[in-house]
């Protein structure tokens, strides 16, 4: 139970959206009561991975559901916190939640949007896609892993294949790309995490580009 001693952990109330795991509706839930985060070097990397965990505190008045573990909970200023565990406190009329933030806790500095390819035919029955977009705003961290260069129509062009960390559990394939900052990025394959609290992990080629 919440006690007057408690509260100085703690910032102010504030109105949260709640997703549920693999689910994109969100639930707004008012009353939000979240401790500071803890901020920590994760592992010896001159500070680029943190861990970042908060408990929160949600009106069980509205939510109804007890917030699974990877649910997700999005705060006023849209950082996402990944729901660890979570029980009943205050005499069952808040759910507690211990949560981590991933995009800080695994450096993902970069933001992509996700495309998904309509297939149809062309004049030559060849297929065509058109690429509309699926996902936009998506934290992530593109390392690239290997580079391979190759003669095409007398131009040199460099292939580099990427390992893309995503804090999402995003089911891609190769219909679906990705772009920042104007690089395209064609799925390859993925690895979906083993725990909660891990990222997925995106296989993807750049596409090719003139090197002299």
């Amino acid at each position: 139970m919440l006690t007057p001693h408690d509260l100085q952990y703690f910032d102010g109330l504030e109105t949260v959206g709640v997703q549920p795991p693999g689910v994109l509706t969100t639930t707004d839930v008012p009353g939000a009561l979240r401790t500071r985060p803890s901020v920590r070097e994760a592992a010896p990397s001159d500070g680029v991975v943190l861990a970042a965990d908060a408990v929160w505190h949600l009106p069980s008045t509205a939510l109804a559901v007890q917030p699974a573990p990877g649910a997700r909970i999005i705060d006023a200023a849209a950082t996402v916190w990944t729901v660890l565990r979570s029980e009943r406190d205050t005499l069952g009329t808040r759910w507690k939640c211990w949560t981590r933030n991933l995009s800080l806790a695994l450096g993902l500095e970069h933001v992509i949007q996700i495309e998904r390819a309509t297939w149809t035919k062309g004049a030559s029955g060849a297929p065509v896609a058109t690429w509309n977009l699926s996902r936009a705003g998506v934290k992530a961290r593109i390392q690239p892993i290997e580079s391979t260069h190759e003669l095409r129509e007398h131009q040199r062009l460099e292939r580099v294949t990427h390992r893309v960390y995503l804090a999402e559990a995003l089911l891609l394939d190769e219909s679906d790309r990705l772009v920042h900052d104007g690089a395209i990025y064609n799925v390859r394959g993925y690895a979906s995490p083993e725990r909660i609290d891990e990222p997925t992990v995106i296989f993807a080629e750049r596409v090719p580009w003139p090197w002299s």
